[in-house]
């Protein structure tokens, strides 16, 4: 009775955990399905809100004349670069007039009198996103206002197929049918797929007919409207389940019916706990067994000697039964060739097979009866729970579940073996934990099979993508690369350089010398580029004597020209091959994404093409693609020559912008700005070169020069009595990470005695998003010196509270393009009053940059900023000119 008892609970028990399986794998494919139609929807209406906000579109709709909107191009890249096979999009004015349509030549045609919804948009110009059914088909559709100035000018329109859904279904293993609810039907006038089962229309192409009979034979109606989560179809091996869409009003439109083998749902775990259950319940009978004869037993020998004896001969039967079923049991469990033991909370091994038994020493095992687990299986006189051999046991009675564990065993003989341990949790009949059973899998051969296969596997590879000769990645593998490389500059917004190089009198070296010297060189050769680029960068051997070079993330063109400059130098380096210097060099041509292409043949066409031109010029030099570049990289050449003579011959000097406290409208500060006097006297300002002198390395010995004349300049001011609080210098990223600048600051202040607190240092945010423990670090050494720190530009970068809140700074400075367009622009009104507030909130000064009306002033008043700086008030002076207005102002007293 209790065995029929507990094997039907236990039935009961099983059918529950494959039932709560088979719904969790049911709401899987549900929520799978949905999260795709979700980010379908979403990428629809992200083409038509980056289309909405496309300047050309907006202009052309603003425009008298006709307006062009040619999207095919843009259509087709969707098809050719991304999932996106099936796009349309169609273009209205603001009266509903279509303009384009990109599956049709036919426009001019009146919108507003055919569709609901095209006239709601003209009443009330908002973003739509709905999934709807029409003439051909089940589709995605996103309608977004075009807007210029607020105003509205038009709609644009982007469709999208509903049935790639199930294509995404099936790449993950999951067959689908798409029916479109017969309430729809009437509605598909010319059905894309031209499939229906009943009056259901099919909406995806891929709906294979043996899923088809199925619904037909199973009954539409029953299959769409049964009341379950799933359905299980064991003669088909099947899992179904669906999922229903809703239309814009919460009735049904259409219907996923989902396949999905049923062999591939995963119940070991299940069959395990049943079998683990049913060998607790059998042990557990035993044992009742045992101490009722035993009870017995007792009692009959009370109430005689005779039946005591026959009692004693009864248990001695008994004993000789429980131990021939121990027996059988144990014999069984020996039948199994992986390892089975039964372990209780103590490591005693409870039970355990001969394949359990394989790695034990004699030596070790203090109690042969119950030996530890430890002791069984690694010839170990205590745990070996660690990273190296993490120990399941532990791990199973603490989260009371089963887990698997991969454990190195050395057998007698020295070998290493790999066992896979699964321990589950054997529960009593208080439903409390008392012991695991774990399982041991031999994987050693599968390892080792697998660890063979990658090494071939790792081979072929190599042999496929990289030249025998120089080990540099080959042709193939380069415009793999460049592809790459394209497209995550594409999405990032980067620009990359394709370096196409060809040795010079190469051909004169292989023919005179032969193809060892030849081999030599390019050998060589490979190993010079690889020594100049970063690793980031790729450098192949395109083949013969020719390079190609990827340089990613590229800032501006200097940086190109610094690279191949050096490049050339390098090359231009004698070859030593055998008692003989070899001479060689090298013409290189320059191509750039996006400017000189988009695809990688585009490039490198270019590329090839400028390679030839450096050839045709004089050899062993390097072209743009566009001779506008070439002249611009020559003129950064001039420039770069020209500022390492004027720091040499100190061409450069400082003007001081006065900083206002408007409140007073006195003078509380001084920005210092560098200037540039170049030998025809003309000033340059800092936008024109201090990029390319931060690029070459100037920027720590022009910037000690400044922080030198401006602590001078501070003491000398003081001296005279001119009341300043600080001036405030711009610190480069480069200057802050230069290990020697701290200590360089601290020297300077004794050997100028000048105050730190007469000194305030501006920093950029790009300093800070960097590396924020770095920044955080080295602004607070400067603070602990005692020199103001103010975050200069404000807003035109990263900004991120997440960092803010953690510097050390004393001001935050307002950019002054937010200052420029107060008081018309609003959002711009709206930034700098979020600044402001934000700054008293964290107690930090606030100073506004270029403020240059009265209107502006009182603005910046107003919402309670106190400190600015602009041509309003003065714009920046010379020494000589500070000196002037002091001494004007010192003679009106």
């Amino acid at each position: 009775m209790i065995v029929f008892f507990s094997h039907t609970l236990l039935n009961i028990r099983t059918d529950a955990l494959v039932n709560e399986k088979y719904t969790s794998v049911a709401n899987d494919i549900q929520f799978k399905t949905q999260s795709y139609i979700d980010a379908k929807k979403e990428s629809i209406l992200f083409i038509a809100l980056s289309l909405a906000q496309d300047d050309r579109y907006i202009n052309a709709l603003a425009s008298s004349a006709k307006p062009n909107f040619d999207l095919d191009t843009f259509i087709e890249n969707l098809r050719l670069n991304t999932d996106y096979q099936n796009v349309w999009i169609q273009v209205s004015d603001e009266k509903g007039i279509s303009l384009y349509r990109s599956w049709t030549d036919k426009n001019g045609d009146d919108l507003s009198k055919v569709r609901k919804d095209i006239i709601q948009m003209i009443h009330d110009p908002k973003v739509r996103s709905t999934i709807s059914t029409g003439i051909y088909d089940m589709t995605f559709k996103a309608m977004v206002p075009i807007l210029k100035d607020g105003k509205y000018m038009g709609t644009i329109e982007v469709i999208s197929k509903f049935n790639s859904i199930s294509r995404q279904l099936s790449n993950i293993g999951y067959e689908s049918v798409l029916l479109v609810d017969r309430a729809y039907t009437d509605q598909i006038k010319r059905p894309f797929t031209k499939m229906f089962l009943d009056d259901y229309y099919i909406a995806n192409l891929n709906a294979s007919e043996s899923n088809r009979h199925y619904i037909q034979n199973f009954g539409i109606e029953k299959l769409l409207h049964d009341k379950n989560t799933y359905i299980i179809d064991q003669k088909h091996n099947q899992f179904i389940t669906k999922y229903v869409q809703k239309d814009i009003n919460g009735k049904d439109m259409a219907y996923f019916i989902l396949f999905y083998p049923l062999d591939k749902i995963d119940l070991s775990h299940i069959n395990f706990f049943h079998n683990a259950i049913l060998l607790f319940i059998s042990l557990l009978i035993i044992g009742i067994y045992l101490v009722l004869q035993l009870l017995r037993s007792k009692h009959k020998k009370e109430k005689t000697d005779l039946k005591n004896q026959l009692l004693s001969k009864e248990i001695e039967e008994k004993n000789n039964e429980l131990e021939e079923q121990h027996d059988f049991l144990q014999k069984v469990i020996n039948g199994i060739d992986q390892s089975v033991m039964v372990i209780d909370k103590e490591s005693n091994v409870l039970l355990a097979n001969d394949a359990a038994k394989k790695f034990d020493d004699k030596k070790m095992i203090k109690g042969i009866s119950q030996p530890k687990c430890y002791e069984l299986s690694h010839s170990q006189d205590h745990s070996y729970n660690c990273d190296q051999q993490p120990w399941p046991l532990i791990d199973t009675f603490d989260k009371q579940k089963s887990v698997q564990k991969i454990h190195k065993y050395m057998t007698p003989s020295g070998e290493d073996e790999y066992i896979e341990l699964t321990s589950t949790p054997l529960y009593n009949r208080d439903n409390e934990l008392c012991a695991v059973v774990e399982l041991g899998h031999n994987i050693t051969e599968h390892l080792r099979i697998q660890k063979v296969l990658e090494e071939q596997k790792d081979e072929l590879d190599y042999q496929a993508h990289y030249d025998a000769l120089t080990g540099l990645p080959n042709r193939v593998l380069f415009l793999d690369r460049l592809k790459h490389s394209i497209d995550i500059a594409k999405r990032d917004n980067n620009k990359i350089a394709l370096i196409f190089i060809d040795l010079d009198h190469f051909k004169e070296i292989n023919d005179s010398i032969g193809h060892h010297a030849g081999d030599y060189i390019l050998k060589k050769c490979a190993k010079r580029l690889k020594s100049m680029l970063k690793n980031s960068d790729t450098v192949s051997r395109f083949g013969g004597d020719e390079f190609t070079i990827i340089l990613e993330k590229i800032d501006n063109d200097n940086e190109i020209v610094d690279i191949v400059q050096r490049m050339l130098h390098k090359l231009q380096e004698p070859y030593f091959y055998e008692h003989r210097k070899l001479y060689s060099g090298a013409s290189i041509g320059i191509s750039i994404y996006p400017e000189n292409g988009y695809s990688d043949q585009e490039l490198l066409k270019n590329a090839d093409a400028a390679m030839y031109e450096a050839k045709e010029k004089s050899r062993n030099t390097y072209s743009f693609y566009t001779q506008a570049m070439t002249q611009k990289a020559h003129e950064r050449v001039v420039l770069e020559t020209k500022l390492r003579e004027a720091l040499i011959y100190n061409a450069f000097t400082l003007h001081y912008q006065p900083i206002i406290n408007m409140q007073t409208n006195k003078v509380i500060g001084y920005e210092a700005l560098l200037r540039w006097i170049d030998l025809d006297g003309t000033i340059i300002y800092p936008d024109a070169f201090i990029s390319i002198v931060e690029e070459i390395g100037l920027i720590i010995d022009i910037g000690k020069s400044i922080l030198n004349s401006v602590f001078l300049q501070a003491v000398t001011w003081k001296k005279i009595n001119m009341p300043f609080e600080r001036i405030s210098i711009n610190i480069s990223a480069k200057q802050l990470k230069d290990p020697d600048f701290i200590p360089f600051i601290e020297q300077l202040l004794k050997h100028t005695e000048c105050a730190s607190e007469w000194i305030e240092f501006e920093i950029i945010e790009s300093f800070i998003i960097g590396d924020i423990v770095e920044a955080i670090d080295i602004l607070e050494k400067i603070r602990n010196i005692g020199i103001n720190i103010s975050l200069d530009d404000f807003g035109t970068g990263y900004s991120s509270l997440s960092y803010l809140k953690k510097l050390p700074i004393d001001k935050l400075k307002i950019d002054k393009s937010f200052i420029d367009d107060i008081p018309i622009d609003e959002n711009d009104m709206m930034i700098t009053k979020t600044i402001i507030n934000l700054a008293k909130y964290m107690n930090i000064d606030v100073l506004a940059e270029g403020v240059e009306t009265i209107e502006q002033e009182k603005f910046l008043i107003e919402t309670g900023c106190n400190l600015a700086q602009g041509y309003l008030y003065d714009k920046p002076l010379s020494v000589k000119e500070i000196n002037k207005k002091w001494n004007a102002a010192l003679d009106e007293l």
